[in-house]
């Protein structure tokens, strides 16, 4: 439980609440609902909002968070990018050993023929995946393994073409959730006036 909460933004808009909530081991979370404002019932002085976190237990299980986060406003939050309708994050899984790990073939994984301790899936972001969070995109993976065939983890690893525009995406892994970074490319233009009339005297020019 939180107490004194603010409920208003300095704007009169109000607050929407979100939490998350680390990895516990063999438990996967799920979030219901995934943002919350405060509220106050007729008569009442007390403004109350919930969200709910269920952990279910699942011995071998892990669910991917993934993540994009769009650096591409001005200093009024405007934005100013040219963020596509998608994005294609690729998620890697290495096992350690050949002999296919067939939940995650079932889970639409692909797996290299090269290498077969590789494994690939794309997963599809887009603005209708938008959080509460400023400017961020998020998806969870279905449930996936966590042991390959050998009995190891799995080595995960996401990876994202360069989205045009914006400079090479940096990645960044905390547990469970995986978060790419666009940085929007801006591109500076400068001019030089030069005058061809004998060496007359102007006013100032604005162009």
């Amino acid at each position: 439980t939180y107490e004194n909460l603010p409920v208003y933004n300095e704007d009169g808009t109000k607050i929407s609440y979100t939490v998350e909530e680390s990895t516990i081991g063999d438990y996967t979370v799920s979030v219901a609902p995934t943002a919350a404002t405060l509220t106050r019932a007729d008569g009442e002085t007390e403004w109350k909002g919930s969200i709910g976190l269920t952990n279910k237990y699942t011995p071998g299980k892990i669910t991917l968070i993934l993540r994009k986060v769009w650096v591409d406003t001005d200093a009024d939050d405007t934005v100013i990018g040219e963020r596509p309708e998608s994005v294609v994050i690729k998620v890697k899984a290495e096992a350690t050993t050949d002999e296919t790990v067939a939940e995650l073939i079932t889970a639409g994984f692909t797996q290299d023929e090269t290498n077969k301790k590789l494994y690939t899936k794309n997963y599809t972001l887009t603005a209708a995946d938008a959080t509460t969070a400023a400017h961020t995109w998020q998806q969870a993976t279905e449930q996936l393994p966590k042991f390959d065939a050998a009995g190891k983890e799995l080595k995960w690893s996401i990876e994202e073409d360069t989205v045009p525009n914006y400079q090479a995406p940096t990645y960044v892994n905390e547990g469970n959730l995986y978060t790419v970074v666009n940085v929007y490319e801006r591109t500076e233009i400068t001019g030089t006036k030069i005058w061809q009339d004998g060496g007359k005297t102007h006013d100032n020019t604005t162009e």
